[in-house]
C-alpha cells in the first residue's frame, strides 16, 4: 500500500529548492503514493505548472500573501521573518491560548490551518506519513516534529538541494535561525513546542531543555541530497 506524502521543499519562492522535489514527487506518484505539496501562495505555480495534478495546500496565506515574493525582491534581506515561526508552534495551541501567545487574529487562524493539516484525517486520508521538507526548513520541521511527529523519525525527511559543507549539519541550520529570536523568544518558543506550556505565566518559564538539545533530534533525521 502507498504511502501519504507531504513536500515542503522551502517557505520561499526558491526554483532551486523546489524543482529536484518535483521529478522525485512524480516517481513517488507513479509508484501508487499519494502526495501532496504544501507551500505559500507564491509557490503553487511552480508545483502547478509542473503536474496540475498533484494536491497543494497553501499556508500563511496572510503572513505571506499571493505576490510576497515580488514584494520583498529588491530587498531579500526583508523576505525572512520570524511570524511563520510563531505560527507553526502556536498549532499546538488552541485560538485562545494562541492570543495569549502573542498571535494575531490571522495568524491564530493559519496555526489552526496547519494543525489541521496534520491532524484531520477526513480530506482524502490527508495526514501525512512522510514529510519531506527542505533543509532551509530545518527549524521549522522540528517543529513540526516536536508537536505532530515526536519519536518517529521515520515520519520525517530532509532534502538538501546543494553540496553542503559538512558541518553545515540541519541542526546548525536551526540553531542559526535562532539567532533570529531574543533569549527571552527562544525559551518562549521551546516551552510552546516542547515543554507544553500553555498559558501566558508559563511561557518565559526558564525553559527545561537547552537549546543544543533542542535542536538535536535533527541529528537522527534522515537527509537526502537530490542535486546534480
Amino acid at each position: 500500500m502507498g504511502k501519504n506524502i507531504l513536500f515542503w521543499p522551502d517557505v520561499y519562492k526558491e526554483q532551486g529548492h523546489w524543482l529536484p522535489a518535483l521529478k522525485w514527487a512524480k516517481d513517488l506518484k507513479d509508484a501508487n503514493n499519494e502526495v501532496h505539496f504544501m507551500g505559500i501562495a507564491d509557490c503553487e505555480e511552480i508545483v502547478k505548472n509542473f503536474d496540475p495534478s498533484f494536491t497543494y495546500h497553501t499556508i500563511f496565506p496572510h503572513t505571506y500573501p499571493l505576490g510576497y515574493t515580488d514584494m520583498v525582491r529588491s530587498n531579500p534581506s526583508n523576505r525572512w521573518k520570524p511570524d511563520h515561526i510563531w505560527v507553526l508552534a502556536c498549532a499546538i495551541l488552541n485560538k485562545e491560548q494562541s492570543k495569549d501567545a502573542g498571535l494575531n487574529d490571522y495568524m491564530s487562524q493559519e496555526a489552526q490551518e496547519i494543525r489541521m493539516l496534520f491532524t484531520d484525517n477526513s480530506d482524502n486520508g490527508r495526514i501525512p506519513d512522510i514529510l519531506i521538507s527542505g533543509y532551509f526548513t530545518s527549524l521549522e520541521t522540528l517543529i513540526i516534529y516536536n508537536i505532530f511527529n515526536k519519536g518517529n523519525f521515520n515520519k520525517n525527511i530532509l532534502s538538501t538541494t546543494f553540496l553542503r559543507h559538512p558541518t553545515q549539519y540541519p541542526h546548525v541550520r536551526a540553531k542559526e535561525n535562532l539567532k533570529a529570536f531574543t533569549q527571552e523568544e527562544q525559551y518562549k518558543l521551546m516551552n510552546i513546542v516542547c515543554n507544553g506550556k500553555k498559558t501566558k505565566k508559563e511561557f518565559f518559564d526558564y525553559p527545561e531543555i537547552t537549546v543544543d538539545e533542542f535542536v538535536a533530534p535533527l541529528k537522527e533525521f534522515t537527509e537526502l541530497i537530490p542535486c546534480p
